[in-house]
């Protein structure tokens, strides 16, 4: 992925990929913008604007994250085999999304409906259910309840950094 100038043609396959409509895109990535904007984005019409490219760039990257963590979790030391993921739940919407992580929002729902899509897809022995338990020992869960180790060391710098 180039990370520089960003075109339409990538613009458009990021926000399927992260399983956004026209319209969701356009509300939680171009802070409101209107329909027709994000579209000619899309088409090439008009120029993506530089913030537009950085923030759709932090989401890949935070997905990135995501599915190499997950895997990282799923690695055997000993015998350098993968372990099956089992089952992920999937969440088909926001509401139910937000019942397991209130702190979140939109636009995490859908980075997690992209990952878990991705690793049932490309992961192998994975499965997606809306009707198991909530696993909080994996790394996705932590993650999306802002409690990996690194996000609350962010948290804890940041308490200090407002107590000053």
């Amino acid at each position: 992925m180039s990370w520089l100038n960003m075109n339409n043609v990538e613009l458009q396959a990021i926000r399927k990929i992260l399983m956004l409509e026209v319209t969701e895109a356009a509300d939680v990535i171009g802070n409101g913008v209107s329909r027709s904007t994000w579209q000619s984005w899309e088409s090439g019409s008009l120029a993506i604007p530089d913030e537009i490219q950085a923030e759709i760039y932090s989401l890949c990257q935070m997905r990135e994250t995501l599915l190499g963590e997950t895997f990282k979790e799923l690695y055997d030391k000993n015998d350098g085999s993968f372990n099956a993921v089992g089952t992920l739940r999937y969440y088909s919407t926001l509401k139910a999304f937000l019942i397991d992580y209130p702190e979140s929002n939109h636009l995490c729902w859908r980075l997690h409906q992209s990952v878990c899509s991705s690793l049932f897809a490309e992961g192998g022995d994975v499965e997606l259910s809306t009707d198991i338990p909530l696993d909080k020992r994996k790394y996705i869960y932590k993650w999306f309840s802002f409690s990996t180790p690194e996000q609350l060391e962010h948290k804890r710098i940041e308490a200090l950094i407002n107590s000053k």
